[in-house]
């Protein structure tokens, strides 16, 4: 039997990556598809997608990480690490070049990819998945009516513990803001946990 995608699935979104600047472009969404693929696109990287794939609605970004996540997923769970395989799962009017293009992308990654999907290790505490920070300034507080205190906005996906094999953890965000003092702090004690590390 040929082994094909779901004839419903749409391949039209990935039309818009043709509006990417290069491939690396492309091969970083394929990635952060991927390590998104359990909590899904933050809405910060979401207004990113938008604008790298000049695309008019969040809802096309959605389906955009849809699909190519529908077409990483079908790769990996029938082990078709090769190149020819792949391409047989796309229409045949889809764009030859744009296909081929995908397919090497997957290639390249298809390793780390299976490796990751493959671990079962259960953990007993919350796993952070996606990390984003940016600078803001602080303009007022409580007590004062003007200021202009440079802040870290901080944006963190955790994956709860996952309580049984083969089902997906639920997922949430965390947002914080971090002065000065807080990211200095926070910036040794990283330090400290990676010269640990580095003993062992």
């Amino acid at each position: 039997r040929k082994l094909t995608m779901d004839e419903k699935v749409d391949f039209e979104p990935l039309n818009s990556l043709f509006n990417a600047s290069d491939k690396t472009v492309i091969t970083k969404a394929f990635q952060e598809a991927f390590r998104c693929r359990f909590s899904g696109l933050s809405d910060i990287r979401k207004a990113r997608w938008k604008n790298t794939f000049n695309l008019d609605k969040i809802h096309q970004v959605d389906r955009l990480f849809g699909i190519i996540l529908h077409l990483v997923n079908t790769v990996l769970y029938n082990n078709m690490n090769d190149a020819n395989a792949i391409l047989k799962l796309f229409p045949s009017s889809f764009n030859e070049k744009l296909k081929k293009g995908i397919a090497k992308i997957i290639i390249q990654n298809y390793d780390y990819w299976k490796e990751a999907s493959n671990q079962t290790t259960i953990s007993a505490v919350p796993k952070l998945v996606d990390f984003e920070w940016r600078l803001d300034v602080k303009r007022s507080s409580n007590t004062v009516s003007y200021m202009a205190e440079p802040t870290v906005m901080v944006s963190m996906q955790t994956q709860e513990p996952q309580q049984k094999v083969g089902l997906l953890a639920p997922s949430k965000q965390v947002q914080f803001e971090m002065g000065q003092d807080s990211l200095n702090v926070m910036i040794d004690g990283l330090r400290r946990i990676r010269d640990q590390l580095k003993k062992l």
